[in-house]
């Protein structure tokens, strides 16, 4: 997979969190996520979402941005880089560990999105940047 004009091979795969309160999943459908989540970065300024896929509780993989343009996930670590965004079940205040926040249905998506893109290398958002996002420290033998 190569993404944008340039060509830039995808591989790595960046986790995120939506940054939402316990439960928001709860309220809505599936095929709400995604318009929800896109509206948000759109009223930040961007053109589109800034994730390429967006993991619910459920485990379904939910398409944002087109996996072959550059997302907008961690500024200046965007080119060649898969950004997926899994909604937590529980409002992150602290780093926990994936089964704090996460589902094995997201952690089963997660792998297959990675199988599916042969991508060698998972990282988080908190690897790039002083957050807590995706609420725990990935590592990435986790999710190979």
């Amino acid at each position: 997979m190569i993404q944008g004009k340039a060509g830039y091979p995808v591989t790595e795969a960046v986790l995120h969190c939506a940054a939402v309160p316990s439960g928001w999943y709860l309220q809505i459908r599936d095929w709400q996520i995604v318009p929800i989540i896109r509206e948000w970065h759109k009223r930040r300024g961007w053109r589109d979402i800034g994730y390429h896929y967006v993991i619910p509780p459920n485990g379904a993989i939910l398409t944002g941005r087109p996996a072959d343009q550059i997302g907008a996930g961690v500024q200046g670590h965007n080119r060649g880089v898969l950004h997926i965004l899994m909604i937590e079940k529980f409002e992150i205040k602290q780093l926990g560990k994936f089964h704090d926040f996460y589902t094995e249905k997201q952690r089963d998506a997660v792998r297959g999105l990675v199988r599916t893109f042969a991508i060698g290398k998972v990282t988080g958002h908190n690897d790039y940047a002083p957050r807590l996002c995706p609420g725990f420290k990935v590592q990435q033998k986790f999710f190979l």
